[in-house]
């Protein structure tokens, strides 16, 4: 018997690989720089009032000098080194030192009119009070911790029971017999205009 040759197939198709879809990683988005700016420059200003223009004294200003415990007097004069008049020269010529609007702006270039206010005895880190030296970042970092006790202790007046209020309520006098909403509300008021005093140390706390 002849065996028959099998014919020969169609060759099979190469089975084509199923390609995964590139995982792209998420770009990362720059940090933000910044560069914290610091202003070489002060400013004053009257405490109260001041009007247009503001003279500050110099006639007879006399400071008390710890580097050689005496008392010594102080002008400004624009062309001198020291604000002390016994270190001055015989020609220093005084300049006024005027408030315009109620502020005075020092720049770096003027570093002996900047001695002259730090050391004046009218001013309020001396004791004065006729005029104060304007640092915003300390008033803005003021301001700051105020809200964040407001917040504080309006949170602490919505989320405590109102047993836990109950002791910081007698403490300030307020109705413990009224509706719950009053309560809290008298409490809120407090938290808004003394956040501190609402749950101080010394307020009651169960």
């Amino acid at each position: 018997m002849t065996q028959e040759k099998r014919r020969a197939g169609r060759p099979k198709k190469a089975e084509t690989a199923v390609q995964q879809p590139k995982v792209v990683a998420p770009k990362q988005k720059p940090a933000i720089r910044r560069q914290e700016k610091v202003n070489e420059a002060k400013e004053y200003e009257i405490v109260k009032g001041g009007g247009i223009a503001f003279l500050l004294p110099q006639k007879g200003v006399t400071i008390y000098d710890k580097s050689n415990d005496s008392v010594r007097e102080i002008r400004y004069c624009p062309n001198e080194q020291s604000i002390y008049r016994d270190e001055q020269s015989e020609n220093a010529v005084k300049q006024s030192v005027t408030f315009r609007d109620g502020r005075i702006f020092i720049p770096k270039e003027k570093p002996n009119l900047r001695a002259f206010l730090e050391s004046h005895p009218s001013n309020v880190a001396n004791g004065g009070t006729i005029f104060r030296e304007v640092n915003k970042k300390a008033d803005a970092e003021k301001e700051l911790q105020k809200e964040f006790d407001i917040n504080e202790a309006v949170m602490m007046v919505r989320e405590k029971s109102i047993q836990e209020l109950l002791p910081v309520a007698m403490y300030f006098n307020i109705n413990i017999n009224a509706p719950v909403s009053e309560i809290r509300f008298a409490l809120l008021r407090i938290a808004k205009s003394k956040p501190k005093e609402l749950f101080s140390p010394s307020t009651p706390r169960k």
